[in-house]
C-alpha cells in the first residue's frame, strides 16, 4: 500500500510539473519601449560616464509595469535586460552608477504600478538604428524570460 502512494505521489508531481506553463509568460512585468538615443556620454549624479574606445551608449526609454496582484520587486541582481543586436548581446549597464534619468532598480513596485526611465547600453559607434534589435527582460534566478523586437522605436 505505501508503495502504491508514493508512486501515485510521484505520478502527480510530475504531472504538476509538466503543467507549469509557458516560462514566457511568468515574469510579472510589462515592458514598454518609447524611444531611443545614440550618445557619447551619460550624466551621472558624480561624474559623466564616458563609454570604451569604439563605442557610445545607446538610450532606451522604457516602462515597466507590474502586472501582478501583489507587490514585486524590481532587483537588478534578479531580472536584467539584455539587448541582442547585429549578432551580439548586450547587457544592460550603469545600473549602480545613478545615472540622470535611469529606470529605478532595486524598489518595491506595487499592482499595477509603473514606473520609467532609461536603459543604458554600450554599443559600438558603427550602430545608427534599432534595425534588427530585440529587448529581453531575463529572470536570472529562474530562467524565464521575455522579449519584443525594437526596430520600429522611434529616435528622440
Amino acid at each position: 500500500m505505501r508503495k502504491l502512494v508514493a508512486l501515485a505521489c510521484l505520478v502527480s508531481c510530475l504531472a504538476l510539473v509538466g503543467c507549469s506553463g509557458n516560462p514566457l509568460s511568468q515574469l510579472p512585468w510589462a515592458v514598454n519601449i518609447y524611444s531611443y538615443d545614440l550618445v557619447s556620454q551619460v550624466a551621472t549624479d558624480w561624474e559623466p560616464k564616458i563609454p570604451s574606445p569604439g563605442y557610445r551608449w545607446l538610450l532606451l526609454e522604457v516602462t515597466v509595469s507590474n502586472r501582478t496582484g501583489k507587490t514585486e520587486h524590481l532587483n537588478p541582481f534578479i531580472y536584467e535586460f539584455e539587448l541582442a543586436f547585429g549578432g551580439k548581446r548586450y547587457v544592460n549597464q550603469l545600473v549602480w552608477d545613478d545615472p540622470v534619468g535611469e529606470l529605478s532598480w532595486a524598489r518595491d513596485i506595487q499592482p499595477g504600478q509603473t514606473i520609467r526611465g532609461d536603459l543604458f547600453f554600450e554599443v559600438p559607434i558603427s550602430v545608427t538604428g534599432l534595425s534588427g534589435a530585440r529587448l529581453v527582460m531575463r529572470d536570472t534566478i529562474r530562467g524565464y524570460a521575455s522579449g519584443c523586437d525594437i526596430s520600429s522605436v522611434p529616435r528622440r
